[in-house]
């Protein structure tokens, strides 16, 4: 039996070599700016211009070079500014989380009407 259970591993050794790692997948900028803000805006004290520019400039490393700003809607980029402008933390966290959420419901719905 031990025998058996070494010739295994002996065999597994080197397939486990052989593996590749995986790459990671650049953030969309809304999401990159939305993880920059959750950070930042835990941390004291509050950052604010860099949890501005996360959103008014693009983010490094995100998947496009656009602000992410740019991909919300009207009103809830108009919410955003107006919570940035605040610097109250806890209204920024809600206009950030309204602002993804609302970005993701529009992508559910638009996969929704496509499947029919």
């Amino acid at each position: 039996m031990r025998r058996l259970f070494a010739l295994i591993v002996l065999a597994l050794v080197p397939a486990a070599g052989l593996s590749t790692p995986i790459q990671e997948t650049p953030w969309m900028p809304t999401a990159a700016a939305y993880r920059l803000t959750l950070f930042m805006g835990n941390l004291e004290p509050v950052p604010w211009d860099k949890i501005t520019r996360s959103w008014t400039e693009p983010v490094a490393g995100a998947s496009q070079d656009i602000p992410p700003i740019s991909q919300l809607e009207a009103d809830q980029a108009q919410a955003l500014d107006m919570a940035l402008a605040s610097r109250d933390r806890q209204t920024v966290f809600q206009a950030a989380t309204g602002a993804v959420f609302d970005g993701i419901q529009r992508y559910l719905d638009a996969a929704e009407a496509a499947l029919g």
